[in-house]
């Protein structure tokens, strides 16, 4: 339970610039991850709670490479 309350926060936080726009992430990915895990579990025949928490973890994994630009881009004095 706790890995479906903090892995889509922690993936809102790589693409987002303020709180605002964190929470709303937050809300997008949970609900793209629960409904994607679901179909996962249906399609793949396995249980519905870990295959929703995989696809929070395949999010999160996306989600890194933003982040690492992003903080690159701000070290070098650029603006978002």
């Amino acid at each position: 339970v706790t890995s479906l309350l903090v892995i889509p926060a922690a993936a809102a936080r790589n693409v987002s610039r303020n709180l605002r726009q964190q929470i709303i992430s937050s809300v997008a990915f949970g609900l793209v991850a629960g409904l994607g895990g679901t179909m996962a579990a249906y399609h793949f025949d396995v249980p519905c709670g870990p295959a929703i928490v995989m696809t929070c973890v395949a999010l999160f994994a996306l989600t890194l490479p933003v982040a690492g630009m992003r903080d690159t881009w701000l070290r070098r004095g650029a603006t978002l």
